[in-house]
């Protein structure tokens, strides 16, 4: 139910992709920053109008300074500034390691937010390594993918160890994992400026790494949030009863 309810986010994200306008949209200007081995740069990316119009897609790529490594991306974007109470970024990133040597990665995308109110989160990320020889990815002594709120961190997925190798060319899945499920019903901190996502890892040469993240933001009615409240207190009843 879990893997269903996040692969139904994602066909809706890809709906919505498919349909894309050509003109630019007035969509929230959403920061992506990378560093690799502590060389950084960021973007500010200008999402276009899909089918939904709260909702924004976001293509494209960056090749790096040198040439030694290629960032693609395809995802969608809300913060519902109209008055919505949802706010998520869900889509695919592409990091390809084109240099001879291991580079260490950490990129973001920074998601700028207009809910106010104690907020729900989930999220969840899978991955792949494809290479075209020996090759590996393996983390920082970090966790794989954090999600965050202005200065508050929400939750991290993929904590370290964590790291895939490979001997010889071909592809590995890097698994899935998940959080506030269904997603969002993990109880935070309210909604800081932004919604953000990070990734840090160390990827080999031969390498390519690919990654589906979701992370979702939701303002429920008070009505909810006493119902979740609720169910708290009942559940830890229960467990004293215990």
């Amino acid at each position: 139910m879990i893997r269903l309810g996040v692969r139904g986010l994602l066909a809706t994200a890809a709906l919505a992709a498919a349909t894309t306008m050509t003109a630019s949209g007035d969509g929230p200007t959403v920061t992506l920053g990378i560093s690799a081995d502590g060389n950084s740069q960021s973007q500010n990316l200008n999402g276009s109008s899909t089918a939904d119009p709260v909702v924004f897609n976001y293509q494209g790529s960056l090749l790096g300074g040198a040439g030694d490594w290629l960032l693609s991306w395809n995802f969608n974007a809300s913060n519902n500034a109209n008055g919505g109470t949802q706010a998520f970024t869900a889509g695919n990133y592409v990091i390809q390691n084109l240099s001879s040597e291991a580079i260490s990665f950490e990129f973001t995308v920074s998601l700028p937010t207009a809910l106010v109110g104690r907020t729900l989160y989930g999220g969840s990320v899978s991955g792949g390594l494809t290479t075209s020889g020996p090759g590996f990815i393996a983390d920082k002594d970090t966790a794989l993918w954090t999600g965050s709120s202005g200065a508050n961190s929400i939750a991290s997925l993929f904590n370290n160890p964590f790291g895939v190798v490979r001997t010889e060319a071909g592809s590995s899945s890097l698994g899935f994992e998940s959080f506030g499920e269904p997603i969002p019903s993990l109880a935070g901190p309210d909604l800081g400026s932004d919604l953000t996502i990070t990734l840090r890892f160390l990827l080999g040469a031969n390498s390519s790494a690919s990654f589906t993240s979701v992370f979702v933001a939701a303002v429920p009615g008070p009505g909810a949030m006493a119902l979740l409240g609720l169910g708290g207190l009942v559940a830890g009843t229960r467990r004293r009863r215990a």
